[in-house]
């Protein structure tokens, strides 16, 4: 009887993993839907003067969230599962947490609004224009690092149903509101602003009446000690994912000096599509990060070893899925921006190597934010950071838009190298280096062929080849990482 009992108790869990899986991974495609239909109703509704600023300003908005969310989120995940056996002590801090966050953030909210509007001027737009919509851009901002630290706290939790329901209260008035104030009563920009203002705002209500009405957790107090622990650990958070953030939207504005226009708009294409199977991994680490946490602290001898195993069955899943991306980008472009952006296609195939690369960073940062060591992160996504943006222009400039793609692989490549040494550095619990560098190689092998596949082009354009390999691909990764590790996944899964 105790047996079935635990075989259900097993099959329950995986369930309720995989259930998790699927809802993190709706929830994280939710932001780029939205921001795509409303991409494609704003430019019919706004002159091209407004969508431009529109575009200035959500670089913005991004770029302050970064500096007001002080790695709070990620402090509270971590710093949970040290009292979470206690519920009375773990419930207190949570809402101390909620509370504090939030104070934390309206202090800072004066100065950046001084420092922003004196740096008018630099994001082309004249002090006018920013007194107008400033206030709005950091209310966006303010709201949406309040979301995230309630969703951190669900995630704590492990309510994934709870963490949902903040993005999809966002994603439905954004869009309905969006559509109202742009559409109906031609706002404009003013209008997309205050439209993305609700909907911030409307996720942070809704989060907040789950947290005190299904969970109980009521509203808190201010404790500096509390705060300023949590401060010491997401501080060095902040260069790190500005480094991130620099990475992502400066590379772009720069390449305008090197490469025409229109070569910018296919290696963004190229670089959106590439960027799509991220949100698969960043669903798994979203829902196994609470597991891995409450695993930690716990602190089996046999942890390291699992984890070790489990890092490579995790690649081998994830390299087929790319392995078809890459083999099948043309078809992939065509499907997203039909055949006038075709010319994307070579550089998906490249970028894609960069995003399975950088889909095991997830697992590593998680095992230095465990470490407390969070220093090491800007250290290493910094310099990186500079190196791709660096290796891009230089690239682009000497052979075009094309082989400027291999400049963000390889500070990918070196950027996992780093974070997989340090934490290899610091304690027991490794990644499968060689796994990863392997399959990642024999990615960016494929990807290579597709573009300078020479003689054989003619041969590489049939599906039924590109099939074969991808199924070779799969059944390898299947018979040498995952079936002889079969065991081991379920019971970690299991927990």
């Amino acid at each position: 009887m105790l047996e079935l009992l635990d075989g259900l108790e097993r099959r329950l869990a995986r369930r309720r993993h995989f259930n998790a899986v699927i809802v993190y991974g709706v929830v994280n495609a939710l932001p780029q839907l939205v921001s795509a239909v409303l991409a494609i109703l704003y430019t019919s509704a706004m002159t091209l003067k407004e969508y431009g600023g529109f575009g200035i300003l959500s670089v913005i908005v991004g770029l302050v969230g970064i500096i007001l969310d002080f790695g709070i989120p990620q402090a509270i995940l971590r710093h949970y599962y040290e009292i979470h056996a206690d519920w009375l002590a773990a419930r207190r801090y949570l809402s101390d947490m909620a509370y504090g966050a939030r104070i934390v953030a309206l202090a800072f909210l004066p100065p950046l609004a001084l420092i922003f509007f004196v740096a008018s001027q630099w994001f082309s737009a004249g002090q006018a224009y920013f007194a107008t919509y400033l206030l709005l851009v950091l209310s966006i901002a303010y709201f949406d690092r309040s979301s995230q630290v309630f969703n951190a706290i669900f995630r704590a939790l492990d309510r994934p149903a709870y963490y949902a329901i903040g993005p999809l209260l966002s994603a439905t008035v954004q869009l309905g509101s969006g559509l109202i104030f742009v559409w109906v009563f031609h706002l404009g920009l003013k209008g997309a602003l205050a439209s993305i203002l609700l909907s911030r705002v409307v996720a942070v209500v809704g989060s907040f009446v789950l947290l005190r009405r299904g969970l109980g957790i009521g509203e808190g107090r201010f404790h500096r000690s509390e705060m300023w622990d949590c401060l010491k650990f997401g501080l060095p958070l902040v260069p790190n994912r500005l480094a991130m953030w620099a990475r992502a939207s400066a590379v772009r504005p720069a390449l305008v000096r090197v490469v025409p226009v229109a070569e910018i708009g296919l290696y963004s294409l190229g670089s959106s599509v590439a960027s799509l199977p991220i949100l698969l991994s960043s669903a798994v680490e979203l829902a196994l990060s609470p597991h891995y946490f409450r695993r930690r602290a716990a602190q089996p001898g046999d942890f390291g070893e699992r984890a070790l195993n489990f890092g490579s069955v995790l690649a081998a899943v994830l390299a087929p899925i790319w392995a078809v991306g890459i083999l099948f980008s043309p078809e992939l472009v065509h499907i997203f921006a039909g055949q006038k952006f075709q010319g994307a296609a070579p550089m998906c195939a490249l970028l894609l190597c960069g995003t399975f690369v950088r889909s095991q960073h997830p697992f590593l940062i998680r095992q230095v934010q465990f470490l407390r060591q969070t220093w090491i992160l800007p250290l290493a996504t910094i310099p990186c950071a500079v190196l791709s943006i660096g290796a891009t222009l230089l690239l682009a400039r000497q052979y075009g838009i094309v082989a400027s793609a291999f400049g963000v692989v390889a500070a990918d490549f070196i950027l996992y190298g780093l974070l997989a040494g340090a934490v290899r550095a610091f304690e027991r619990v490794h990644h499968p280096i060689a796994s990863v560098i392997g399959l990642a190689l024999l990615l960016l092998g494929l990807a290579i062929w597709t573009v300078w596949s020479g003689d054989v082009a003619l041969a590489w354009r049939s599906e039924w080849l590109r099939a074969a390999i991808a199924v070779c691909v799969t059944v390898s990764c299947t018979a040498i990482w995952i079936w002889p590790q079969r065991l081991m996944l379920r019971q970690l899964l299991s927990g």
